[in-house]
């Protein structure tokens, strides 16, 4: 009896054994599973923010429009100012060596000539670096074509592996893939350099990253943003032809659908914030359309988007 007892306690510690070494495989291949499927995740997110900020380049740079307001321009510092500052400082070192053969009152005045001469030098120095602003009404009006080549050639490049990652995801469906057939096109309308016919095209091609983040799942607060983008690049594409009514139209659908974010009561306080600030935005774009003034209206554009692009 007692050598079958412990035969039956062998059997049960295996048995126990194999139960536990499958939970344990089940487990592990649960969490490389879910790993790769948020790593999959990311990567497809970063592709869609890729291809969708190269599209908007393409339709800034047709306006000569730079989301950065502001750069700074550092000129170099002249040979001349590091001369006196070092002379200068020479001076006031002899100065202080030699104090006990002067008078205390002509040292002082001496070392206060001295400390306005370097303020003097310093504020030169900080006039070197000026503060340059890249505006809409400043800018130049030519558009650099060859810039705008070099930006469709990187998306001749990337387009094959971002379609060919999306669709092994499951996300990209057929009609989808004429995304390369509208880049064909658009490539054809850049070398004759046709803008109003370009513009078009990029607002036909920016509405591919709405369906690319409906399918990728990114989450609801982009999803509406990435929309409201779509419809005001539609207002935008025809500031060419003068067409204030569509204009007008696009942006009202673009107000429609930003709406939805205002009553989103998950969306945490911060971004409320700045949600509202947005919606605001968007409504002083949609009101400059009366005048019907070109360059009031793309300056409006260009801080509206920097706006949204920063949520």
């Amino acid at each position: 009896m007692e050598e079958l007892s412990l035969k039956n306690i062998k059997r049960i510690s295996y048995l126990l054994l194999i139960t536990v070494s499958i939970i344990v495989i089940i487990f592990i291949s649960l969490n490389i599973f879910k790993d790769k499927k948020v790593s999959n995740k990311e990567r497809i997110k970063t592709e869609i923010d890729f291809l969708e900020e190269k599209i908007i380049k393409l339709i800034n740079k047709m306006n000569n429009i730079e989301i950065e307001n502001y750069k700074v321009k550092v000129s170099k510092i002249p040979n001349k100012y590091n001369e006196e500052k070092k002379n200068s400082d020479i001076d006031n070192e002899n100065e202080s060596k030699s104090g006990d053969n002067k008078k205390e009152i002509e040292i002082e005045k001496k070392k206060d000539n001295k400390e306005e001469k370097n303020k003097e030098i310093e504020e030169t120095a900080k006039n070197l670096f000026e503060l340059k602003k890249d505006g809409i009404l400043t800018d130049k009006e030519d558009i650099d074509w060859n810039q705008i080549k070099k930006e469709i050639e990187i998306l001749y490049n990337s387009i094959p592996t971002i379609i060919l990652d999306l669709y092994e995801d499951g996300i990209v469906e057929k009609e989808i893939l004429n995304l390369n057939n509208e880049l064909d096109e658009l490539t054809i309308k850049v070398k004759e350099k046709d803008k109003k016919e370009i513009l078009r095209k990029l607002a036909d091609i920016y509405k591919y990253i709405i369906e690319f983040t409906k399918k990728a799942r990114v989450g609801q607060v982009e999803e509406i943003l990435i929309e409201t983008k779509s419809k005001v690049f539609y207002a935008y594409s025809k500031l060419e032809d003068k067409n204030w009514d569509e204009i007008l139209k696009y942006m009202n659908e673009s107000i429609e659908i930003y709406s939805k974010l205002l009553t989103d009561v998950n969306i945490e306080k911060e971004k409320q914030y700045k949600i509202k600030k947005g919606y605001i935005m968007i409504n002083e774009l949609k009101n400059s359309i009366k005048l019907q003034d070109e360059t009031i209206f793309l300056i409006k554009y260009k801080n509206l988007l920097e706006e949204i692009n920063n949520m």
